[in-house]
């Protein structure tokens, strides 16, 4: 299965490992694959 996770998602992870974004990012990480579009990326690297 595929997850597609938006910008808001990766940045809170990032900003707040101890929340629920960076817990389900993880939940994802280890259950499925974690699919990042080019506009995600685009948006990331901002």
């Amino acid at each position: 299965m595929r997850v597609l996770v938006d910008t808001d998602v990766v940045v809170s992870a990032l900003l707040f490992p101890q929340l629920v974004p960076a817990q389900a990012l993880e939940h994802v990480a280890e259950h499925a694959e974690l699919a990042l579009t080019p506009w995600v990326l685009d948006e990331l690297v901002r």
